[in-house]
């Protein structure tokens, strides 16, 4: 009989039941990001994907000004990473694509803080595409 006790105990002490301490959240971080504004819905379907910058630099600016697509808000593909807008970075990003006139490769530089894959948005401001340069360079002669 007492050696069920022992043998519990060393189950109890084998298991992990010591207490860890979970690490602290990681402090909001400012940053300034230059990437590609996509509409959520759209979004969230192109990171899945293999090459979600290029995916993202051809999205187009109706379908992100689109009713459904503009409620479900925005992020940017920036680093081959997405990253969502908060509420007022889904209205900075919708005024900066409605004054845009580019139909793809909706390029921009976004200023805010991360916290993960989220972002507080301060401000956008359009910046000309790095994909749009690189046609540009294979139209003109060598």
């Amino acid at each position: 009989m007492r050696t069920i006790p022992v043998v519990v105990l060393m189950l109890l002490l084998g298991s992990g039941c010591t207490q860890q301490k979970e690490a602290p959240p990681a402090e909001p971080q400012r940053v300034v990001l230059t990437g590609y504004i996509v509409d959520a819905m759209c979004g969230n379907a192109i990171a899945k994907k293999t090459n979600p910058m290029e995916k993202a630099a051809r999205h187009t600016r109706a379908c992100g000004l689109a009713e459904a697509c503009a409620a479900e808000g925005y992020g940017v593909f920036a680093d081959g990473r997405w990253i969502v807008f908060d509420e007022q970075g889904n209205a900075l990003a919708n005024a900066a694509l409605r004054k845009d006139t580019r139909e793809r490769a909706l390029y921009f530089r976004v200023e805010g803080t991360l916290e993960g894959d989220h972002l507080a948005v301060t401000a956008v401001d359009s910046l000309p595409s790095p994909a749009a340069a690189e046609v540009s360079e294979q139209q003109s002669p060598s």
